[in-house]
């Protein structure tokens, strides 16, 4: 049976056929015909594997000899057994009799039946045959769900790249460095009504955890590092995943009359862990974890003015950033998809002003806002998702939408809390470019590294 059907589908291929739906069997010993001795149910399983062995056999060699002929397997034999684990969760009562074994069954129309007779399914069975069918045949929307993480890494990287404003273009070119450590915390929310790569889910993520840096200046000259560690979630819809993230950054600045320039740089090391996404198929998840590791240099040059006591620092920015993610295979009973690295490529850019005054009654104290824009040009980068030990064709998936902070505001105040030990309160929030909303906050505390 199974050589016959490998010469079926052969003669198809060559009658010109380019995509072709190949399914196995199901579990004949499942079946009420069968399944109502264990010798009959061994049996009808027995047979079922040795006909789908033979079968897959022949489609892996077709798919070797043909291979700009796409051959989706699909695996209903597989697929019975998540229905038979829980059939409550597809809507059947019965999974185990025929519904013309039963005048009640046939008057209500098959309702809670999985199986009309002794080997063949019900409406409600073949149904859901066709959704799954359908599944099979959606892998380039389906696999769009993992693009979330490229634009989650993508932020979470360009906020903590931005450290030679946050760190070294503060009034005063003479300010001794300090070590400093600081609370931080990022949450963001996206849109995916407007970004077709997240198939309509949207983004939600959100991240918590510490950063411990140095400042330091030499002359004219002022630099400074960060290390800092998040963890965090992220929630795309139909895809969920745990996000551990370890980042490091360095900035060296130079200032000349009123103006400055200097250039930063920094690594992410990403872990996304118990990442789980929605097949389509009920009760079905493709699980797996993959890691990445993402990285920006950029150049910033501004100038800073007191006018009346307020300090006015506008400046603008210029990067490039590398976000890459390895490729991984989900595990799944089926539908599970297998994807390859994904390597996003982009440059950005920023401009912003900033205004910082003293607080009036305070000692020492000063409170800043800040507002600005970033984009990204030039965004390059896909990855292939395919069905996972199937002979289908990948698919590629091109990088679409991906979004900068676009429009984003600051707010912030810093004093001293005591003759040397500053500490410092930030909140900043952005549009995403009018696709979402991302919030960010930190709460530091600064030592010098030598007196004042």
């Amino acid at each position: 049976m199974g050589v016959n059907e490998t010469g079926n589908i052969s003669s198809l291929i060559q009658a010109g056929a380019k995509t072709l739906l190949v399914s196995n069997l199901p579990n004949i010993g499942a079946t009420p015909s069968f399944n109502g001795t264990a010798a009959g149910a061994a049996g009808g399983q027995f047979a079922t594997m040795t006909y789908n062995a033979a079968l897959n056999q022949g489609v892996q060699q077709l798919a070797a000899l043909n291979p700009r002929v796409n051959l989706v397997q699909m695996d209903w034999f597989s697929a019975l057994n998540v229905i038979l684990a829980n059939p409550a969760a597809f809507g059947f009562t019965n999974v185990k009799d025929a519904c013309t074994a039963s005048l009640a069954c046939i008057l209500s129309n098959a309702q809670g039946f999985l199986f009309w007779d002794g080997v063949h399914p019900t409406a409600a069975g073949h149904q859901l045959l066709a959704e799954y069918a359908a599944l099979l045949l959606s892998t380039e929307q389906t696999g769009r769900a993992v693009g979330a993480l490229g634009q989650v890494g993508l932020s979470t990287r360009l906020d903590a790249s931005d450290i030679l404003f946050r760190r070294g273009a503060v009034p005063g070119a003479n300010r001794p460095g300090g070590l400093y450590a600081e609370a931080i915390g990022q949450s963001g929310s996206v849109d995916g009504e407007k970004m077709s790569v997240y198939n309509n889910n949207g983004i939600d993520y959100s991240l918590a955890g510490v950063r411990a840096g140095f400042d330091a200046s030499s002359g004219l000259t002022s630099f400074g590092s960060a290390l800092a560690y998040q963890a965090g979630s992220i929630n795309a819809g139909s895809l969920r995943s745990d996000l551990r993230t370890t980042q490091i950054d360095g900035y060296v600045m130079t200032r000349f009359a009123s103006f400055f320039a200097g250039v930063e740089g920094g690594l992410s090391f990403n872990e996304y862990s118990d990442l789980k996404r929605e097949t389509g198929f009920p009760t079905v998840e493709g699980k797996g974890s993959t890691r990445g590791v993402d990285f920006t240099v950029a150049g910033t040059a501004g100038s800073q003015y007191d006018i009346r006591g307020i300090i006015f620092t506008p400046a603008v920015r210029a990067g490039y950033a590398s976000i890459n993610i390895d490729g991984f295979t989900e595990s799944a009973p089926v539908l599970g998809l297998e994807y390859s690295d994904r390597d996003i490529t982009t440059g950005f850019w920023t401009a912003r002003l900033r205004a910082a005054t003293p607080l009036w009654g305070f000692h020492r104290a000063t409170v800043y806002g800040e507002v600005g824009y970033e984009d990204l040009f030039s965004t390059e980068g896909s990855y292939t998702a395919k069905l996972a030990f199937n002979t289908a064709h990948a698919v590629t998936i091109n990088n679409e939408d991906l979004n900068a902070r676009g429009l984003f505001f600051k707010a912030g105040v810093a004093g001293n809390l005591t003759n040397t030990v500053k500490i410092s309160a930030e909140y900043g929030f952005s549009d995403q470019n009018g696709n979402g909303d991302v919030h960010s906050g930190r709460l530091q505390l600064t030592i010098p590294l030598h007196a004042e």
